[in-house]
């Protein structure tokens, strides 16, 4: 956690754990799922409105490909997964939508 740096405050919420890993693979860890963990999540407690999640999801999936994929990855989209999380890194839509989404200027 401390050579890490912890938590990246780019990632204002949804995406932090997935950044966390992909640094954290980078030094040569290998993160993994513990499926005997118990966790308690109040739904849509943080982000009562879908629309506003979405977008905030969306951002956070943006911001993973910019910040750790090659250009030609951003270009291509995903041909494999992370081996990360699950849900945070399927980031399946094709970039150029992300960047249409996204608005001119976010190569």
């Amino acid at each position: 956690w401390d050579e890490l740096g912890g938590f990246d405050p780019v990632y204002f919420m949804y995406g932090e754990e997935a950044d966390l890993c992909l640094r954290a693979r980078q030094r040569g860890a290998r993160p993994m799922l513990t499926p005997d963990a118990t966790i308690i999540h109040y739904g849509s407690a943080s982000d009562p409105i879908l629309a506003d999640k979405a977008v905030t999801v969306l951002a956070s999936r943006i911001t993973i490909i910019r910040q750790h994929w090659a250009p030609v990855q951003r270009r291509v989209g995903p041909r494999s997964e992370t081996g990360c999380t699950d849900g945070a890194m399927r980031a399946r839509m094709p970039v150029t939508r992300m960047n249409a989404v996204a608005g001119p200027g976010h190569d």
